[in-house]
């Protein structure tokens, strides 16, 4: 089992919605999993998947799988300059070469960041080298 850390105000919503449920069920187990069934034991991926869809379909919004979300949810965080190392273990990758070769399209804009960044470091120098002693 992977663990994600959830910011701290989701987590706490979270936590008590499910403790509530919990509380009322007998035989409850408490196991770490976000997806379970009523007795607290994980739900078989595919039930997962297609109350999903359920969802997104009740809900009227573009279609996306949970597969898909995952992507987008990767996607932002590489968008908004996040540590792809950081990504990647949130993903599961063992590698973070293989985030980079999925989602590194997202990252142009880095490449011309890094340049400018290398410039000014060289104009930096420049002036160094220029100025008298």
């Amino acid at each position: 089992m992977r663990t994600n850390r959830l910011s701290a105000s989701r987590n706490s919503s979270w936590r008590s919605s499910s403790s509530a449920l919990n509380r009322s069920t007998a035989g409850w187990t408490e196991t770490g999993y976000v997806f379970t069934t009523v007795i607290g034991t994980p739900q078989h991926p595919d039930s997962v998947s297609k109350r999903f869809v359920a969802l997104v379909r009740t809900l009227e919004v573009r279609y996306l799988t949970l597969h898909g979300l995952r992507h987008t949810h990767a996607t932002h965080l590489l968008a908004m300059g996040k540590n792809p190392r950081m990504v990647s273990e949130r993903l599961g990758h063992a590698d973070v070469a293989f985030t980079l070769q999925v989602y590194g399209h997202v990252l142009p804009g880095h490449q011309r960041e890094a340049a400018e960044a290398a410039a000014g470091l060289v104009d930096v120098v420049d002036e160094s080298a220029s100025s008298p002693r």
